[in-house]
């Protein structure tokens, strides 16, 4: 259904705090700065669990995780008073846009797939963001068709894994530019994958003394209505005025319009920052209710949505399906996806190579350094098999951001084509492998290539452009 409901049939309404220490903007620079896991130190969660229910908050969004820190007890000390958890799945670092491009590779799957085994037991999980706010603009809308195949594989290891349910949702922006991005994610046929089980869209709209029109509420009101997925705002905090006021909770948990289509609230957030935009700061041991705690606790008191049990809604079936948005100058997302990421290929591949790069040259793993080697790489031939073109449905074989393997894989592929260009230059093969900073493999490495191997790569071809059928 397109609401949020208890097991009992009562809806359930989002009262959610983003909880990260210094929110998404340090998980978005977190290149610089290592962010820190929220749920991996139990002092600090029980810590601040009491100042939560004082405010009576029922979720927790968590941005970025190490996927190899134990969870257990945090997510179980929430879980003994009913919060909630939304966990996204990237870490600013790994996730589907990264420098300027898109990409759904078997490193990115495996650490989606880790935090899914990981978070799957616990009954207080509500759902896995597999992206957030990747589209920021009309030229990012490209990136759309990876978010969809994340969103398929996550689904599909899931069910695969005996899992719970648990559904797998993206947030995004409430700009203009990016408004089909909705429907994008639950198009054509709402019943079958990939879709998307929620959307959550930021509202920074309502700043102080301002009503739906005004804050752009009514235009998102209009714009979910007909939503066939429950609709959560990821976040809310106008910064202005400062102390925060958080007059938007009146409309958020007290106009039954807003209630209608959106499923609750996240504010953004619980700890303070330099851009004063949290409710509680830190000192030692001990917390500090922030002003705009007090402000937010005494506009949460006042407002409690009437709900309605889950027979009184109209079923999804009786609303229409979501046609696919069309391709034109303000969106470029194709209907096709990226193939489910396969690490058994890209191994293949690696083993078949004739010179052969270096995985510990920082130089030679990155996405940079791809760019670099490429160049234009729509119309080089030797980065054909390693590119794609998601408005219009082409996607080399081997993938770049485009399909499966890791920046390094790809940047070595592309290494060893050069190499083989250069066939009929009068230089030695060690010498023009040098050159390109890689290494001769030895003939015996290249002949023990598995008959499986040899299956998927004359499959691939040797540009990586051809279609595989078999699996390694």
């Amino acid at each position: 259904g397109n609401h949020l409901f208890y097991a009992n049939g009562s809806q359930f309404f989002v009262r959610g705090v983003a909880y990260q220490d210094g929110g998404a903007r340090a998980v978005r620079s977190s290149v610089a700065k290592p962010y820190i896991d929220p749920l991996s130190d139990i002092s600090k969660c029980e810590r601040d669990i009491p100042e939560m229910i004082k405010l009576g908050i029922n979720l927790i969004r968590v941005y970025a995780l190490n996927a190899s820190s134990d969870h257990s007890a945090c997510m179980r000390s929430f879980d003994d008073v009913g919060i909630y958890a939304l966990i996204e799945l990237g870490n600013g670092i790994e996730d589907i846009f990264q420098t300027q491009r898109s990409t759904w590779t078997h490193v990115l799957q495996d650490r989606f797939e880790k935090l899914v085994d990981d978070f799957h037991e616990y009954t207080n999980v509500l759902g896995f963001i597999v992206a957030s706010e990747v589209v920021t603009d009309r030229n990012r809308t490209t990136a759309m068709p990876f978010v969809k195949a994340a969103v398929r594989d996550t689904k599909t290891y899931i069910k695969a894994k005996g899992h719970r349910n648990i559904p797998v949702g993206y947030t995004g922006s409430d700009d203009v530019a990016v408004s089909k991005v909705p429907s994008y994610l639950v198009c054509a046929d709402v019943w079958s994958t990939p879709t998307i089980d929620f959307y959550g869209v930021s509202l920074y709209g309502w700043c102080g003394e301002s009503n739906l029109e005004a804050s752009g509420y009514q235009r998102q009101i209009q714009a979910f209505q007909a939503y066939p997925k429950p609709v959560i705002i990821s976040e809310y905090g106008c910064k202005k005025p400062s102390p925060r006021a958080f007059k938007e909770v009146s409309a958020i948990y007290g106009e039954k319009s807003m209630t209608d289509v959106f499923s609750g609230a996240i504010v953004y957030q619980y700890y303070n920052d330099s851009y004063n935009s949290g409710l509680i700061n830190v000192m030692g041991n001990n917390v500090e209710e922030t002003l705009d705690y007090t402000a937010l606790s005494s506009q949460l008191a006042l407002y409690t949505p009437s709900s309605t049990s889950i027979g009184k809604w109209p079923s999804v079936t009786s609303r229409s399906q979501i046609p696919c948005p069309t391709i034109d100058s303000a969106f470029f997302a194709g209907t096709q996806w990226p193939i489910t990421p396969n690490k058994g290929i890209c191994t293949c591949m690696l083993q078949s190579l004739a010179c052969a790069g270096d995985p510990n040259n920082v130089e030679q793993t990155s996405l940079d350094a791809l760019e670099l080697l490429c160049g234009e790489s729509e119309i080089n031939p030797k980065c054909a098999g390693i590119t794609g073109n998601s408005t219009t449905d082409m996607y080399g074989t081997l993938g770049t951001g485009t399909i499966m393997c890791s920046p390094s894989e790809r940047f070595f592929f592309v290494q060893n084509q050069f190499y083989v260009s250069q066939a009929d230059v009068a230089k030695p093969p060690e010498e023009r492998c040098s050159s390109l900073h890689g290494t001769i493999q030895s003939p015996q490495a290249t002949r023990s290539v598995s008959n499986a191997c040899q299956i998927v790569l004359r499959q691939a071809g040797p540009q990586g452009t051809g279609t595989i059928t078999s699996t390694p």
